[in-house]
């Protein structure tokens, strides 16, 4: 929600800092790219909170997994290890 607030402010501020700019060019241009990029970011948005969403979903099944295979304790414990300590081991 702060990030949208924060992008449309930045949006409508650009786009007024603009307006003296866009002397001698037909407003239908100016507005047009305005207007396509307002819709790039909405849409990059988008597209990074549905892959979000689905990353804490696989995340989610993962863990039940975890949970299934090994008693709870263990499987946190298993959780919070880092990568480089099983990197580590093997040597």
């Amino acid at each position: 929600m702060y990030y949208q607030n924060l992008k449309l402010f930045k949006f409508q501020t650009i786009h007024r800092r603009m307006i003296p700019l866009r002397k001698g060019m037909r407003s239908n241009v100016f507005d047009n790219m305005f207007n396509m990029m307002e819709k790039y970011a909405n849409n990059l948005e988008t597209l990074v909170d549905e892959r979000t969403h689905l990353l804490h979903e696989e995340k989610r099944k993962t863990d039940d997994l975890l949970y299934l295979m090994l008693p709870i304790p263990v499987a946190e414990q298993l959780k919070h290890v880092r990568y480089r300590y099983f990197v580590n081991s093997k040597s």
